[in-house]
């Protein structure tokens, strides 16, 4: 009897010790999973919040239509200089002279201190004005000197369409060509345009 009820106690003992390790190391758990935690909760919503932001200030500028090298070469002249651009980089340029409905051109822009509208309107005044005026001296940059046909030809580039991340500029000669054009008046996308040649 003695024996039996001996071997009782040293069961329940050892079922005791059991649980006891059981809730110890249940105890633990959220220690150890804290220790993978960030230090700073919100560190990873700050770096997703600048990501965010970052493309948020990140647009294309396309001109479309415009045949001419001198006068994109004054077009990206203009944008550089345009208030709120902190940068300007040309990635897509085709031009085909006989073809003005396969020749675009595109910029990746960073702007700071302004949006999408103000730029379009700031940039489609800045070739009119350099249009009306002629100044040659505005254009000191660039490898040539803009002939009176080039500043012509700038003077009637405008604005075609803007939407979330994108600007869209046209030649004059664009609204009669498109009504040729396969795609019906439509803005060549960038996958229809045929030998796109990247810059850095």
């Amino acid at each position: 009897m003695e024996k039996t009820l001996n071997r009782k106690k040293a069961l329940l003992s050892g079922i005791i010790i059991f649980v006891l390790v059981l809730v110890a190391g249940t105890m633990c758990l959220p220690v150890s999973a804290s220790a993978d935690r960030p230090e700073d909760p919100g560190q990873s919503e700050g770096l997703l919040k600048k990501v965010i932001l970052s493309r948020k200030n990140l647009l294309d500028v396309r001109l479309s239509g415009v045949t001419s090298y001198e006068v994109t070469e004054m077009f990206n002249s203009l944008l550089e200089k345009a208030s709120g651009v902190k940068e300007a980089k040309r990635f897509r340029q085709r031009l085909e002279p006989d073809s003005p409905m396969e020749c675009l051109v595109i910029w990746q822009v960073e702007i700071d201190g302004t949006d999408l509208f103000d730029l379009e309107s700031g940039l489609y005044n800045m070739a009119r004005k350099a249009a009306k005026e002629q100044r040659a001296e505005a254009f000191a940059s660039l490898a040539f000197t803009p002939s009176e046909e080039d500043f012509e030809l700038l003077g009637k580039i405008r604005p075609w369409s803007s939407g979330p991340g994108e600007i869209i500029f046209v030649a004059g000669n664009f609204a009669s060509q498109r009504e040729k054009h396969p795609l019906q008046g439509q803005v060549l996308p960038v996958s229809a345009v045929k030998g796109d040649r990247g810059f850095e």
